[in-house]
């Protein structure tokens, strides 16, 4: 991907292309549970861990069609795509009941708004309600998904507490953290191996439950697999990206900005979405790995042609 990208029309393609493959999947999962009254993520997306990461690795690419290319602007028909995309996005995100996947969406679409109004304070300073109230009502929109779904939640599997402080803390992963701390005690150096599964054949006859094969934390599982060493790799690596995006943001050219923008929103939104599991794998990865080689190869066309 990163060698693929040579110019402006081959960015946009690729970033046309995924757009419109979320939307005839999103059409798809949503048609579905409509016609068969029953939701099957498997069928066709995977699974509802693998699905929802897939959204909110997408939702950072939704802010082009709002935007524009450059940024220089929304208009009323952008604007009304950019509606009915994230209409299909919450909705499918709705359908998989995951519920970090709201806070995912919250920190991808914050960090780009304070990116966007670093990056253009002087439309910021003479629109500042234009600018806020549509970022407010998102965000008690996405409290109130997450709220919502806590609560079914905690209904579904905690009907003694059926309260979201309830379903927190009774929360299986609470006790497979501090068993994966525990294992990483014992080696913390270097941990025991590649492979989120390393520990599959411990984890889960020490925590009595055949799902927790891995720490479901991408982090944890880092510390786990490769030791403070690997981690400290692993956090310099996303810290390398998150800084190239932030040059970009601070680029006289609007287009490199917004690819910095969507490249921060992406990290945020990611790296929020693995704090409770860990999708640092197969597709989900492969996607991360594509769309950051696909903006930084962008931001290398542009520089070259401003040179």
């Amino acid at each position: 991907f990163f060698i693929g990208v040579r110019d402006d029309y081959d960015f946009r393609a690729i970033m046309v292309t995924l757009i419109v493959s979320f939307t005839l999947l999103g059409v798809l999962l949503v048609v579905m549970t409509l016609v068969t009254g029953v939701f099957d993520s498997e069928k066709w997306h995977h699974d509802v861990g693998v699905w929802s990461t897939h959204l909110v690795e997408i939702a950072p690419l939704l802010l082009l069609v709002l935007a524009g290319w450059d940024g220089a602007g929304t208009t009323t028909r952008r604007a009304i795509i950019f509606s009915g995309l994230m209409v299909l996005l919450f909705a499918n995100a709705r359908l998989t009941d995951n519920r970090i996947v709201w806070l995912a969406f919250g920190a991808a679409f914050g960090v780009a708004a304070i990116a966007a109004a670093i990056r253009w304070r002087s439309s910021f300073r003479s629109l500042p309600w234009r600018f806020v109230a549509p970022i407010a009502a998102l965000f008690l929109l996405l409290g109130f998904a997450f709220a919502d779904v806590a609560q079914e939640k905690a209904a579904l599997y905690y009907p003694r507490d059926a309260s979201i402080a309830g379903s927190l803390e009774h929360d299986p992963r609470i006790a497979l953290w501090k068993a994966a701390v525990d294992k990483i005690r014992a080696a913390p150096w270097l941990g025991y191996g590649f492979g989120r599964g390393i520990l599959r054949e411990v984890l889960p006859a020490e925590m009595h439950d055949r799902a927790m094969t891995h720490p479901h934390n991408t982090f944890v599982g880092q510390w786990l697999e490769t030791g403070i060493v690997g981690l400290l790799l692993f956090l310099s690596m996303l810290g390398a990206l998150a800084w190239r995006y932030v040059r970009f943001i601070r680029d006289p050219d609007g287009s490199l900005a917004m690819a910095g923008i969507v490249g921060l929103s992406l990290i945020a939104g990611f790296v929020t979405k693995n704090l409770t599991d860990d999708f640092f794998y197969r597709s989900n990865a492969k996607l991360f790995w594509a769309l950051n080689a696909i903006l930084l190869a962008y931001a290398v066309v542009r520089q070259r042609a401003a040179r």
